[in-house]
């Protein structure tokens, strides 16, 4: 379960998305490629990113994106101004979280790339190798239906907003049942089979593990149940808005 403590203040500069998050809806479109999900939803992407995709790019970004924890560092709020916004976020992403997301990703266990050592010591051109291969990903698989995510994205800001003009701030919140329970002055999150909120919620539940040398290739299947709640201020962007989506995404629907 994920907590978010709300101050008055915070409830103040609640806000629904304007556009769908070009960071977010790339990776989460790597998931959809493990899943097939419904082929009415989904079918017509399936087929097209088949035949798009660029094998280079699974090839660095399958590793990172695992179902049990993907690095944050590849969502950084910068994302929600657009796609440079966001890569070059993702470029400039501090040597701390990188070290930080890796370990966390080593202690998930899986297979290791021999090139997760430099991405964890900030060497930059590992870093821009990621960098790259998410935005060809983008270019490939996410962008030719870019309308469909902005179109998912403008019925639901209309729904959430009948919502909050009925029932004000507090209503719009617990209008996120299940996926996310009101009790002021907290929200929590609650795990949905098969989505991507409940595998992330474990991202906290593994050890910390030292990273393979340079070359090195290892599997860490160490585990420890943990505290999994978090206090998510930390997480918020630095203008404090909590951008609020639910199913309006277009991968998001795991």
């Amino acid at each position: 379960m994920l907590r978010i403590h709300f101050t008055p203040a915070d409830l103040v500069r609640v806000r629904i998305a304007a556009e769908p998050d070009p960071l977010w809806e790339t990776v989460l479109s790597l998931f959809r490629l493990r899943r097939r999900g419904p082929t009415l939803a989904f079918g017509r992407w399936r087929r097209h990113a088949l035949r798009a995709i660029n094998r280079a790019d699974l090839e660095i970004l399958m590793p990172l994106v695992r179902p049990a924890y993907y690095p944050d560092f590849l969502t950084p709020a910068a994302a929600a101004s657009g796609l440079p916004a966001g890569i070059e976020a993702l470029r400039s992403t501090p040597v701390a979280q990188l070290r930080r997301d890796t370990e966390r990703l080593v202690a998930a266990g899986g297979p290791v790339p021999s090139w997760l050592g430099l991405l964890a010591e900030g060497d930059q051109a590992t870093v821009d190798r990621v960098a790259a291969a998410v935005r060809s990903h983008f270019d490939a698989v996410v962008a030719p239906f870019w309308a469909d995510a902005r179109a998912l994205i403008e019925a639901e800001r209309s729904r959430r907003a009948r919502v909050l003009l009925d029932e004000g701030t507090e209503g719009l919140l617990r209008s996120f049942r299940p996926m996310m329970t009101w009790e002021a002055p907290t929200a929590r999150t609650h795990p949905i089979e098969g989505s991507v909120a409940a595998r992330r919620q474990e991202r906290d539940a593994a050890l910390r593990t030292h990273l393979p040398p340079h070359g090195d290739s290892a599997t860490s299947t160490s585990r420890v149940n943990a505290q999994a709640a978090m206090d998510a201020r930390g997480v918020l962007p630095q203008d404090r808005r909590l951008f609020l989506t639910k199913e309006a995404c277009l991968f998001g629907s795991l």
